[in-house]
């Protein structure tokens, strides 16, 4: 009998002792919930080859952007309106380097694209827009 008492105690205690399991499913939160995403959408009648972009919150090589083409969102700490653009047409490099940050704020951390417009290879020089994707 005291064997059996003792027995269970054990079991008792075992059982009392186990946590109910907590259902586990996958987990997709955000590792950076409050970065900034930018996908670059090519206007152009142009191929954009190599396309690298700083936005002092990161850096991104997108490669190649064939022309009327969107390339998948890329993630980026933060951005400001004006960024380091650089890509290649036929082997000719194409650059926008913004002059100073010091008057500028940065955009709120989201999802955006940037387009790519007005390319003139003659000169090397292009447009460029941000805007928000809705």
């Amino acid at each position: 009998m005291k064997n059996q008492l003792f027995l269970f105690c054990i079991l008792s205690l075992l059982l009392i002792s186990c946590d109910d399991e907590v259902p586990q499913g996958p987990n997709f939160t955000d590792p950076n919930p409050n970065d900034t995403e930018i996908q670059v959408e090519n206007k152009s009648n142009f191929a954009l080859d190599s396309f690298y972009l700083n936005t002092s919150g990161g850096s991104q090589l997108f490669g190649r952007v064939d022309q009327r083409k969107t390339t998948n969102l890329k993630s980026f700490l933060f951005s400001y309106p004006e960024m380091e653009i650089r890509f290649q047409i036929n082997g000719k490099n194409f650059l926008h380097i913004p002059v100073d940050y010091s008057n500028m704020t940065k955009v709120e951390s989201g999802k955006y694209e940037l387009e790519i417009n007005s390319i003139d290879t003659n000169k090397l020089s292009f447009t460029f827009l941000l805007e928000e994707l809705k």
